[in-house]
């Protein structure tokens, strides 16, 4: 269902606004439910994607 609705509303914004909704909500989440122990992982997994696709980018140039 919540893919049929984020289809739905895509058709009516672009997509950077529905990427910026999806990057609010998960802000939101790690922030209020994650525990400190689970946080600490999540940060670093996604620092190391981060730092991940910034190679990429510069090894394509």
């Amino acid at each position: 269902m919540i893919h049929s609705e984020l289809n739905l509303l895509g058709s009516f914004m672009d997509e950077h606004k529905t990427y910026v909704i999806l990057q609010t909500l998960i802000d939101s989440y790690v922030k209020n439910e994650l525990t400190d122990r689970q946080q600490r992982p999540f940060d670093f997994m996604v620092g190391a994607f981060s730092e991940d696709n910034q190679q990429r980018n510069t090894y394509q140039k």
